[in-house]
């Protein structure tokens, strides 16, 4: 899979891991990368404009040019959304000039110019910020969850939380009425794990679950009791599908896989446990010739 990735100002079709398999090797590392970007985006910059001809191509140099901000393109995910060499397209409507705002928002201008189905928005991955649609940065959309590597030592959970956030590129919000308990300290080692899976494990060490939102690049930890209750909201606005086989409570998810692990385990040693009582079984005497 490819994606467009933004230099100074030539636009080159790279080879790379698909967008929703990005691993962090070293996750402290891509949380400190990411929060530089963080810091880039929300810099001031002086925006010059730009006409209704010019390209996305042209307003992401233009804005790499003026804030230093590294940029790539997910050609793939809006390719899923019928929309080919979407670099290429017309912004369509100009775009004034904007004195001291923050590149963020001139980001954000840019990228309105360019409508899709599911809409068109951008993560923040390592060092760089992704260019996508907000089906592709979905959690019910993962072909490939993003895989995250840690080792945590008695960090509280709101913290560990923030640095995945930040090495992958996926937000993870802490349900404020679960601050407390966002204090508690959690110890874990992975390697390449799922995204929503590791967040889910921190999360039941503090006694919280997590949900996917449809559409939305978030995984929410929160308690049990609100994940169930806004479960039930989204069911009955229509924001969830119940024969949707991607849940949107992260514990539920993990909880069938555990189940079928578990199953699979119990089939195991029944079948060792008849193994063994037919050894124990004494063979049959041969019969005598009368």
């Amino acid at each position: 899979m490819s994606r467009a990735s933004i230099g100074v100002v030539l636009i080159a079709v790279v080879g790379v891991l698909s967008p929703s398999a990005v691993r962090a090797d070293d996750s402290a590392v891509e949380a400190k990368r990411a929060a530089e970007v963080r810091k880039k985006l929300a810099a001031t910059i002086d925006f010059g404009g730009m006409d209704d001809s010019a390209s996305l191509q042209d307003g992401l140099e233009y804005l790499h040019r003026i804030s230093g901000i590294a940029f790539e393109v997910n050609e793939p995910a809006f390719k899923d959304e019928m929309i080919d060499d979407v670099t290429s397209k017309a912004l369509g409507r100009e775009i004034p000039r904007m004195k001291e705002v923050s590149a963020e928002t001139a980001l954000r201008r840019v990228l309105a110019r360019i409508p899709t189905p599911s809409g068109t928005t951008f993560v923040v991955r390592g060092g760089v910020v992704e260019i996508t649609t907000r089906r592709a940065a979905s959690p019910f959309s993962w072909n490939e969850a993003p895989q995250v590597s840690v080792a945590f030592d008695k960090r509280e959970l709101k913290e560990a939380l923030q640095e995945i956030a930040d090495a992958t590129g996926v937000n993870v919000v802490l349900d404020a009425r679960a601050a407390d308990k966002g204090k508690t300290p959690v110890s874990a080692t992975m390697r390449a794990v799922a995204v929503a899976p590791a967040v889910q494990l921190l999360a039941n060490m503090a006694d919280l679950t997590i949900m996917s939102l449809p559409l939305e690049n978030v995984l929410y930890v929160t308690t049990r009791e609100n994940a169930k209750s806004l479960r039930a909201e989204l069911l009955q606005l229509g924001k969830l599908d119940l024969d949707d086989p991607t849940p949107a409570n992260g514990e539920a998810s993990s909880q069938k896989e555990t189940e079928r692990l578990l199953k699979e385990r119990d089939e195991e040693i029944r079948r060792l446990k008849e193994k063994l009582k037919r050894k124990k079984q004494p063979e049959p005497e041969p019969k005598k010739d009368k």
